[in-house]
C-alpha cells in the first residue's frame, strides 16, 4: 500500500513539474488553436451536410464517343432510377452509415439511329458515410436508352456486373 502511495505521489510531482516547464500559449497560438477546432468542427459540419444531401446524377460523355452534350445533360436532369439499378445496388441498404446520394454515369457508347441515337451508359452509385472519405460500390449497371433528336429518352434494359456485393473504402 504505501509503494502505491509513494509511487502516485512521484507521479503527481511529475506531471507538475511537466506543466511548469511547458511555455504558456501566446494569445496569438491560442487564436490558432480555436481556429483549428472551429475549422474541424466546420468539417464535421459539412461531412455531415455531404452525408444527408442528395446530389442527383451526373453523366460524362467517354471521349471517343461521339455525342451531343445535350444529350448527357438532359438524361442527368431526369435523374432516373430504373428498378433493376435500384434492385442491383439494394444490398446497400443494410450497410449502416452509408447512404446512396446519387448516380454517376459515363455514357461509353453511341449509335446513330434513324431519329436519334441507341446509347449505352454505365451507372455506379455515388455513397457518402458520415466521416467524408470515398466509398465505391464494386460492380458496375449497365442501362440502355434510346434518345431522339427532340430529346426524348426511352429505357431500354439494364444488367449488372457479375460482381461480389463489396465496398472499396479510401
Amino acid at each position: 500500500m504505501r509503494t502505491t502511495v509513494v509511487l502516485a505521489a512521484m507521479t503527481m510531482m511529475a506531471t507538475l513539474a511537466l506543466a511548469e516547464e511547458r511555455p504558456k500559449q501566446s494569445s496569438f497560438e491560442a487564436k490558432r488553436t480555436k481556429a483549428a477546432i472551429q475549422m474541424s468542427l466546420d468539417q464535421q459540419a459539412s461531412q455531415r451536410a455531404t452525408y444527408l444531401n442528395y446530389v442527383g446524377t451526373k453523366i460524362l460523355v467517354s471521349p471517343d464517343v461521339k455525342l451531343p452534350a445535350s444529350v448527357a445533360t438532359t438524361l442527368a436532369k431526369a435523374d432516373w432510377k430504373p428498378t433493376g439499378r435500384l434492385a442491383y445496388y439494394d444490398w446497400l441498404n443494410g450497410v449502416t452509415n452509408l447512404r446512396c446520394n446519387g448516380w454517376s454515369g459515363a455514357i461509353t457508347k453511341a449509335k446513330a439511329v434513324p431519329g436519334g441515337y441507341v446509347i449505352n451508359v454505365d451507372f455506379t452509385p455515388v455513397l457518402a458515410g458520415p466521416d467524408g472519405g470515398d466509398t465505391n460500390a464494386l460492380g458496375v449497371f449497365h442501362e440502355i436508352y434510346e434518345v431522339s433528336t427532340r430529346l426524348h429518352f426511352k429505357y431500354v434494359r439494364g444488367s449488372g456486373d457479375a460482381v461480389p456485393q463489396m465496398l472499396h473504402l479510401d
